[in-house]
């Protein structure tokens, strides 16, 4: 798995600034490293076999260290948290100016059967569209922008 995401020192040295090198196993980190190199990666369509084309494990293997793995993701989402605050606030401090932060949750719509779909969608499920007004089936992804 040479790669340059795999082998670069930033993201290794970020990851450890989070301590999730001491928080997590060194299986649970090569886990998490194969999706983050496979999400990086040209041809990602969000699918367990993008993550098995970059790791020796099987994608079965993979599928259910995301289903089933005995690792806490809260510590995850924790570490990611209080990361992106503590930029937010360095920011705010160096600049002088206040951070305005904008929240925008897009919906990627299914519109056609999974059975005739080129790329069917996996795990999608039903978010409120705010420009519909109703529930709608597909992936919600939510970015925060900061200005």
């Amino acid at each position: 798995m040479n790669t340059s995401i795999y082998e670069s020192e930033t993201i290794v040295n970020s990851l450890k600034e989070k301590n999730l090198y001491e928080l997590f196993s060194a299986h649970v980190m090569k886990h998490l490293m194969t999706i983050l190199i496979a999400v990086f990666s040209i041809g990602y369509h969000g699918k367990i076999v993008d993550f098995a084309n970059h790791s020796d494990c099987h994608r079965t293997t993979l599928g259910h260290f995301l289903n089933h793995g005995k690792w806490d993701e809260t510590v995850l989402e924790t570490a990611i948290k209080m990361s992106v605050l503590s930029i937010i606030y360095e920011e705010a401090k160096r600049s002088g100016k206040p951070v305005l932060c904008m929240i925008d949750d897009t919906i990627s719509s299914k519109t056609i059967p999974s059975s005739k779909a080129e790329l069917p969608i996996e795990s999608a499920d039903f978010h409120f569209s705010h420009l519909k007004g109703k529930s709608d089936y597909g992936h919600q992804a939510i970015a925060v922008l900061l200005l």
